[in-house]
């Protein structure tokens, strides 16, 4: 922020502030936020593969009434 920048803000409309850091922030916070997102959301994604790979490799494996594959429940993953 410069000192023109300053003086703008003070002199100028009640949101002068505001429209000064959403314009020279905002780019930023978006690229930060995005890149949390892709990470969250890749890692998701991840673990549900991993899940369907080991489910389906141990298939053979899963206890069995009747000739039948009895049902399994999977815990909760927990995303944070």
């Amino acid at each position: 922020m410069t000192f023109a920048d300053t003086k703008q803000i003070l002199n100028g409309s009640p949101t002068a502030a505001t429209d000064y850091f959403k314009g020279s922030t905002t780019d930023t916070l978006v690229g930060h936020f995005n890149a949390i997102l892709f990470t969250r959301v890749t890692w998701s994604i991840s673990i549900a593969t991993w899940w369907g790979k080991a489910l389906v490799a141990s298939s053979s494996c899963w206890p069995r009434r009747n000739g039948k594959p009895r049902r399994i429940l999977l815990p909760e993953l927990p995303i944070s």
